[in-house]
């Protein structure tokens, strides 16, 4: 009798083992799927919600995040403007006269950079040095591109 709780018991110990070695390797592995899966929902969510970070050349981290959910089309605008709000031209003879000087822009630099703002109308500055004009694209100029590629 004794004999037999004995076996009784050894059997249960081993049952009682494969159960728990059962239990662990699911428990890690429902844990490392689940760190894996968060891992990939976060990239995912961050991914789609990066700004430029030219923008932070006048606009702090918590404005730009604050714009994003409530004017997003100010956002849109401001990202499509930092690529193509300025252009370079030959002055024309009218204009030679009445101009604010501005440095030249680097390669790469955009309207940010060169603490120009985007206004209703367009801007014309004469480029220290040169016989050339930067234009800076009104408002209205750059959401009528915008609009056109819709």
């Amino acid at each position: 009798m004794q004999e037999e709780k004995a076996h009784s018991y050894s059997q249960n110990a081993t049952i009682y083992k494969q159960c728990v070695s059962i239990d662990y390797k699911q428990y890690y592995f429902m844990k490392t799927l689940s760190i894996i899966c968060f891992t990939l929902f976060l990239s995912a969510v961050s991914f789609g919600q990066q700004i430029d970070k030219r923008l932070l050349t006048k606009y702090n981290s918590e404005e730009l995040e604050l714009m994003k959910v409530s004017n997003p089309e100010k956002m849109g605008l401001l990202v499509y403007a930092l690529d193509n709000a300025i252009y370079i031209i030959d002055i024309p003879k009218e204009k030679s006269q009445e101009l604010v000087s501005i440095k030249q822009p680097q390669a790469g630099e955009s309207f940010l950079d060169l603490g120009i703002e985007i206004k209703e109308t367009n801007q014309y500055f004469r480029i220290e040095g040169t016989d050339k004009m930067l234009v800076m694209k009104s408002e209205w100029v750059l959401n009528h591109e915008i609009n056109a590629q819709k």
